[in-house]
Parts: C-alpha cells; structure tokens; sequence
C-alpha cells in the first residue's frame, strides 16, 4: 500500500486536531524544505525515521538501435 502526501495531512489532522487544510499546507511545506536542502547537496538526517541524500550515478551508455547501430 502506499501512503501519500494527502494520507500523512489526513493523519496530521486527526490526531492534532488541525484543519486538514493546515495540515495539507504544512506537509507541504515539510517536502519543499526536504527538496531545497536535498537540491543544495546537503544530507538530511532524520533520528529513529533515516538519512536522504542525493547518491551520485555514472552516465548511461547511449542508446543504440538495434537494427542500424544509430545512437537514439
């Protein structure tokens, strides 16, 4: 099952007992701040929950159809 961001505002809501509105708003907030910090490089780092970070990947090798050997 997946749980989105409209789940965690719903939950947010029931149990502070703020507008789902609010609570929508401050999800929202929460993974724009994630996303910015993610964006500038930095690690974020969550006690009991993980760490997120951006994790460096090598270029793929260009496609090529099979047929012709053209780049794609």
């Amino acid at each position: 099952m997946t749980t989105t961001k409209k789940d965690l505002a719903l939950k947010i809501s029931d149990e502070l007992g703020v507008r789902k509105q609010l609570a929508y708003e401050i999800v929202d907030t929460l993974f724009k701040a994630m996303r910015d910090s993610l964006v500038e490089g930095n690690r974020i780092e969550i006690r009991g929950f993980g760490v997120l970070g951006i994790k460096p990947t090598k270029p793929k090798p260009a496609a090529r159809n099979p047929r012709t050997g053209e780049i794609v």
